[in-house]
């Protein structure tokens, strides 16, 4: 199965998509364009962009939903379509350069034993190499530092060295639990922070964990966080001290010293956030939309007073354009994918 963050972001997404009435927001023309791609590629979810120009976005046919990532290296002018090892019950990718890939899912062999295997393209996804190591059922939330060196919780921290081939169980202290965890996170090398929590049947808390020795070790740091903050919808830590969290409650949080202490910079975001982007402390970006019930639209925001306040770049009122991920390779180019179609903003300065 899909890990428990791509399935919740899943449902998240399709929540949002249960509208009732039409809300109109009047703004400047949108500084985002549209981008040609593959018509026969829909429902696109997760862009990563490695520079400028070069970048992958996951998708899916239209026809079955069999899982496909798009690639191009002119910036979105033309793409390619690359065919994944995995049925359709895909788990996540991971571009380490624009040349070695990894990609996680159910063989398509194996859907009755629904293993998830780890498998390594080192041609752009011209050929896929299946890692069958001392893993089972691996989660898709793997942070791969390097082709080398990779991090992932799977009942507990694991570190691998030989690039997802062999994985070794690190020291899982008693104090800690694990389970509740659904993203991991690595603004550097050494300092990572995974988060977690749930929001169902009245049930309402979050959990965020530190480590600073590369996921050796861990200490919990949710702090007030645990006490205020309901169930995170999305994350970015620009770097070691800097974090932001939203919730579904169409709140912010930011902590400036790596998780001591927890501000709620907003309380009334105008959406809930599907994808966030910072730059620095005070200049980020969010896109996603409202949760059902509470209206029809989505769009994409601007900050630069740490999200306070948010100017709306682009707005969307249909499940076509209905607006997910965002993925910023530098502070000039942006990248954001809606159900059926791929943005791009450049800044002129």
């Amino acid at each position: 199965m899909a890990s428990r963050k791509y399935l919740i972001s899943i449902i998240l997404l399709a929540s949002l998509t249960l509208i009732g009435s039409c809300v109109h927001h009047d703004t400047a023309p949108s500084p985002w364009l549209k981008l040609k791609t593959d018509q026969n590629v829909k429902s696109f979810y997760r862009p990563a962009f490695l520079s400028e120009k070069t970048g992958f976005i996951l998708g899916g046919y239209q026809d079955n939903q069999t899982p496909v990532l798009l690639k191009t290296i002119d910036g979105g002018d033309a793409w390619t379509v690359i065919k994944l090892p995995t049925s359709g019950n895909f788990a996540g990718f991971y571009p380490v350069t624009d040349m070695i890939i990894y990609a996680s899912g159910i063989p398509r062999y194996d859907v009755i034993n629904n293993r998830l295997t780890i498998y390594k393209s080192t041609d752009t996804g011209e050929t896929w190499t299946p890692l069958e190591g001392n893993y089972y059922k691996t989660p898709s939330q793997i942070h791969f530092f390097d082709e080398d060196n990779a991090f992932m919780f799977f009942n507990g921290p694991m570190k691998s060295s030989d690039g997802g081939k062999n994985w070794e169980r690190l020291p899982n202290p008693d104090s800690i639990n694990f389970s509740g965890l659904s993203a991991v996170s690595f603004p550097s090398k050494n300092v990572g922070y995974a988060l977690g929590g749930a929001y169902f049947d009245g049930i309402d808390f979050s959990i965020v964990f530190k480590t600073e020795d590369g996921g050796n070790t861990w200490r919990d740091i949710s702090g007030n966080l645990s006490r205020n903050l309901s169930y995170a919808t999305n994350w970015f830590f620009p770097d070691d001290n800097t974090g932001f969290v939203f919730t579904v409650d169409y709140q912010l949080y930011r902590t400036m010293d790596g998780g001591v202490h927890w501000d709620m910079m907003n309380n009334r975001l105008p959406i809930l956030a599907a994808g966030s982007v910072f730059f620095i402390e005070m200049e980020g970006y969010l896109s996603g939309g409202v949760r059902a019930g509470d209206g029809n639209h989505s769009g994409i925001y601007h900050t630069t007073d740490g999200g306070k306040s948010w100017l709306e770049e682009f707005s969307a009122n249909d499940n076509a354009s209905f607006v997910g991920l965002l993925s910023f390779p530098s502070k000039k180019v942006g990248y954001v994918t809606s159900h059926d179609f791929v943005y791009k903003k450049i800044l002129m300065k």
